[in-house]
């Protein structure tokens, strides 16, 4: 008897096979990846880490004011991105010399000052809203894709949510994505509503909620009695 296995579909495989039928063949028929892998000097992943930092510094402990959330979590938010930079910096003396060197270090330490003004300005805006609980941070999941008959299938969805955030006052469960572009933020206005990315999100919350309904609420460690970790839920502050 033949066993099947599940094949999972990231959104970095949805985006590759939009932008080149030929590229998402080479990398996920033919299995072929780079010899070297490139050193990633970009200023998403900076911005991402203080986010992260961010949101857990201003949650570490739940009666703080909001005046304390606001400076604690950009001072952790600028530290954590530091930190990640001076990774990033080491990777390149180890991999890069004369003026390659000394280019991409000029670049990636562009990019750490921009990431931290900007997570400090995000952070800081009366808009971003610390009094939110959030549910989880910068976790990861894997759910299944349903069938038309609304079965678990042989597809799975698997990727990493930015920030489940949870409105106390409203009682509504926030989804929020980090988006960071080069680009004017107008020219992407006319493709939100095409991205499957935050829809595939929505649809894989809703799933781990109703987990959540039907199992119970088991953020960590392990159920008592079906011994399911704690996954996505562990992420929860």
């Amino acid at each position: 008897m033949s066993r099947k296995h599940l094949h999972v579909v990231t959104n970095s495989e949805l985006e590759d096979w939009d932008r080149c039928h030929a590229y998402w063949g080479y990398r996920y028929a033919e299995l072929l990846r780079p010899l070297e892998e490139p050193i990633s000097i970009g200023y998403g992943d900076l911005y991402h880490e203080g986010c992260r930092a961010g949101w857990v510094a201003a949650w570490q402990d739940p009666g703080l004011a909001l005046s304390t959330r606001r400076s604690d979590a950009a001072l952790i938010a600028s530290l954590s991105i530091r930190q990640l930079a001076q990774v990033k910096a080491a990777a390149l003396v180890a991999r890069c010399e004369g003026d390659d060197l000394e280019t991409l270090t000029a670049e990636l330490r562009e990019h750490t000052e921009t990431a931290e003004w900007a997570t400090r300005h995000y952070f800081e805006q009366p808009t971003t809203d610390l009094d939110l609980v959030p549910l989880a941070i910068e976790a990861t999941f894997d759910v299944p894709i349903p069938t038309r008959a609304g079965q678990g299938g042989f597809l799975r969805q698997s990727g990493k949510m930015d920030l489940v955030l949870w409105d106390r006052q409203a009682c509504q469960i926030i989804l929020e994505d980090h988006k960071t572009t080069g680009y004017a933020v107008q020219s992407f206005e006319g493709k939100l509503a095409l991205l499957p990315q935050p829809t595939g999100y929505l649809r894989a919350l809703g799933v781990m909620l109703e987990r959540v309904y039907r199992d119970g609420w088991w953020p960590e460690g392990r159920h008592p009695r079906k011994g399911i970790g704690g996954g996505f839920w562990s992420h929860t502050t």
